[in-house]
């Protein structure tokens, strides 16, 4: 299943080349069909301001792709384990990979199975209590993109995902150049500087 366009129209930016094939054999693994087709079509970046979607660094560095938008790698389990987290850290077997997260912390993860169609999303609520705080969904990145944007399902990531009509993705890098020009005009208006 792909993000359906009347949700979120790609954006005019070309989508990063990400070689899977680099990526899968430092990793170990093959992600799942449809969260390679999302970075393949929209790249990593920022849904509307809310949520950032990561892809993963073919070489285990953090500074690919702008760096925070690449995935940790590995996942800390013992940070894992002081949020009271039910799932191991990947490589383990049925282990969390992070795909996403919101300004405010919240989490998105891929729980790995023994066949990519089998990965369920799995979110991390940094405001709630602890282990009540991680649901697993028993589907993939492009269903639950779309049950947020549907208003299928709220209880995550903020008001600016749920049941709207269109939503804006916007690539790292326009981000970046927006970061940076802000920064420029920042200093440029203040004399003190």
């Amino acid at each position: 299943m792909a993000v359906d366009n009347r949700y979120m129209p790609p954006s005019d930016h070309v989508p990063d080349n990400i070689s899977w094939k680099d990526v899968e054999s430092h990793w170990g693994v093959v992600f799942p069909d449809d969260y390679k087709a999302f970075l393949d079509v929209y790249g990593p970046g920022t849904i509307a301001n809310t949520l950032s979607i990561t892809a993963p660094s073919p070489d285990g560095s953090r500074e690919h792709f702008g760096g925070y938008v690449s995935l940790n790698v590995p996942m800390d389990a013992e940070m894992l384990a002081e949020l009271e987290c039910p799932f191991p850290a990947y490589p383990v077997p049925g282990g969390i990979i992070d795909i996403g997260a919101t300004p405010d912390g919240d989490t998105l993860f891929y729980r790995t199975a023994s066949t990519p169609a089998d990965w369920h999303i799995v979110t991390w609520n940094r405001g709630g209590f602890l282990a009540d705080a991680w649901t697993e969904h028993a589907m993939g990145l492009s269903a639950f993109l779309v049950a947020l944007f549907s208003g299928q399902y709220d209880g995550w990531g903020g008001p600016d995902l749920w049941e709207v009509e269109t939503v804006a993705f916007e690539h790292w890098e326009l981000e970046q150049r927006k970061r940076e020009q802000h920064a420029y005009d920042h200093i440029r208006l203040d004399p003190l500087r």
